[in-house]
């Protein structure tokens, strides 16, 4: 089997979803990350980064979505693939991995109506939180989705779409 089959549906849908645009994350972080009228700050809570996040999905914000993701979280969940990667001679970037993570949001809120989706509680314990969101689908049926954070270098940041639930977390 090619190495490179697993990655093939990244791909895919980095550049369907997303209009196809390279995009260049910014992995350093900065103090704040701001935009839509939310400033977030490692202070910030779970749902402002929830809020942030629907936000740019919306307005299919790739450079802010990169900001948000969970870089050190997704770069151990995905061990295997930097290894076979390794092995072609290629590298997976800490930039690659937000790029690709944040894609895969876009992907995923494509089967949301824009516009619909509303927060309605958090879940903390200790560095892992869930924000409880309801999702209107394109049949107009409400689907509850617990959006998945972790804490990383300080500030609640979002791993791939994949590590969300599909119903209500408590």
């Amino acid at each position: 089997m090619n190495p490179m089959r697993p990655l093939l549906p990244i791909l895919i849908i980095t550049l369907i979803t997303c209009g196809g645009q390279k995009q260049t994350a910014q992995v350093g972080q900065p103090d704040t990350i701001a935009g839509y009228g939310i400033v977030l700050t490692k202070e910030s809570p779970p749902q402002d980064v929830a809020r942030l996040l629907i936000q740019a999905l919306e307005n299919d914000n790739e450079e802010l979505l990169a900001k948000l993701v969970a870089v050190k979280y997704e770069a151990r969940a995905l061990t295997t693939t930097r290894r076979q990667l390794a092995a072609l001679g290629k590298k997976l970037t800490p930039e690659k991995i937000a790029v690709m993570t944040a894609a895969g949001w876009c992907g995923t809120y494509l089967s949301f109506t824009p516009g619909r989706t509303r927060i309605t509680d958090e879940t903390i314990c200790g560095d892992t939180a869930y924000v409880n969101i309801i999702a209107i689908n394109l049949q107009g049926e409400e689907r509850p989705i617990a959006i998945k954070m972790v804490r990383e270098d300080g500030r609640w940041k979002i791993p791939a779409a994949s590590e969300w639930l599909l119903e209500r977390r408590y």
